[in-house]
């Protein structure tokens, strides 16, 4: 993962994300989940805060990159998109891509000034960034790797119920770890809210 994408290095990618992940899994009775729904949720949260991070650190790039060129030649060049495409380290084939995109782009556009040729890049590059980041996570199984080692009893993070083998409980050391309190099955029991037996007992 940090190979292609430097960026996540320093973000302890993977442990926010599940950590975000088990805080909003929407649990049953008891802290009670689905390895399934855990899973597509994993997966989900994998990609929109990879894109987040990708997001952030291409309009870095590209704005660093153009304004260097505007202040040399006023206007962007071709040398400049291939600097930013190999300062994110992007493949040959989705650099030529790009290339291509951009140079269509001009060709079609009588007026295109720097900002609006630095908001074509920075879509293209983007688009580039998130289809590589995809396979990455796909090609490692990331999100099902990550949900295993969780599962996993050695852990101790949950166990299995009686409800089936897709179905799992959070243990008291998953829930103090990730402060999930109060306990979500307040909302599906028969207890009355303090605040309305208070307001009973006031009548």
């Amino acid at each position: 993962m940090k190979k292609g994408f430097p960026e996540f290095k320093e973000k302890h990618f993977c442990h926010n994300v599940f950590e975000k992940t088990i805080q909003s899994l929407p649990y049953q009775n008891g802290y009670k989940f689905k390895s399934d729904k855990l899973l597509a949720l994993l997966e989900e949260n994998l990609v929109k805060s990879g894109k987040e991070i990708i997001e952030d650190r291409v309009k870095q790039v590209v704005t660093r990159v153009f304004e260097q060129e505007i202040k040399k030649n006023s206007v962007i060049k071709v040398s400049s998109v291939q600097k930013c495409a190999k300062e994110l380290y992007l493949n040959e084939e989705d650099s030529k891509s790009i290339l291509n995109s951009f140079t269509d782009f001009l060709a079609n556009r009588n007026n295109s000034n720097n900002d609006s040729v630095k908001e074509f890049i920075v879509k293209e590059l983007i688009k580039a960034e998130m289809k590589c980041f995809s396979y990455k996570i796909q090609g490692l199984q990331l999100a099902s790797s990550i949900r295993d080692t969780f599962l996993s009893p050695n852990q101790g993070m949950c166990n299995q119920t009686q409800g089936g083998v897709n179905e799992y409980q959070l243990t008291k050391k998953a829930k103090e770890k990730y402060k999930l309190t109060p306990n979500p099955s307040m909302s599906h029991t028969n207890s009355t809210p303090v605040s309305v037996k208070q307001e009973a007992m006031s009548r």
